[in-house]
């Protein structure tokens, strides 16, 4: 009878390393071969043809548009509110942010009913660990004839129009922005996402600190 148990749990501990070896052979090949979206890299300049790729949905409807980001700079809160004809103290002081500009391209080959969803253009630090959502005031600013709480944008067939869009990079509690915490760099690194699925698209932007 005793050989009989020790028989038996030899047994046990052989089917539970057998169980667990190929429990973690699932879990390896599980994580091997599960589908990632593909992910495309642009530069500053090169027109992004979207191709129906979207941000949440197909519906979103982005055949025949292209994105491109024509220019990308890091401007200080002054320069910013001169370009764009208001007085320095047109905001509130703790709303006074250098920000990132961006000018950006939209193209529309024969679209008759769909858009661009730019509600969600965030903007990315270089880790993309972080990301930034465009600022609704900083916005109308630039763009005075947009509604700046506007989800999406459409172009008529075979034509062009151009957005700036405005980062301030705020996200902590305190009220440091993102360009803050970089000041003293020569450099920085941004990412702009301009569609999430099947296939994210993203423009990658070296941009000079003033």
């Amino acid at each position: 009878m005793k050989r009989k148990i020790r028989v038996s749990k030899t047994l046990s501990v052989i089917l539970l390393s057998v169980a667990l070896v190929l429990c973690a052979w699932r879990i390896w090949y599980v994580n091997a071969t599960a589908y990632s979206f593909e992910t495309q890299e642009y530069g500053i300049g090169e027109w992004i043809p979207l191709n129906g790729d979207f941000f949440y949905s197909k519906e979103e409807n982005t055949n025949g548009y292209s994105v491109r980001v024509r220019e990308a700079e890091v401007v200080r809160y002054e320069d910013f509110m001169q370009r764009f004809g208001k007085p320095v103290d047109y905001l509130a002081e703790n709303t006074q942010h250098d920000v990132v500009l961006l000018t950006v391209d939209f193209k529309n080959e024969n679209n008759t009913d769909g858009g661009v969803f730019i509600r969600d253009f965030n903007l990315l630090n270089e880790a993309q660990s972080a990301y930034f959502n465009k600022s609704e005031i900083y916005m109308k600013i630039a763009n005075p004839d947009l509604n700046s709480k506007a989800d999406g944008i459409s172009v008529m067939p075979g034509t062009e129009a151009s957005l700036y869009m405005v980062y301030p990079t705020s996200s902590r509690a305190d009220g440091v922005t993102y360009l803050e915490e970089q000041a003293g760099k020569e450099q920085i690194v941004m990412y702009l996402n301009v569609s999430l699925y099947p296939v994210k698209k993203c423009v990658r932007m070296v941009l000079p600190m003033p």
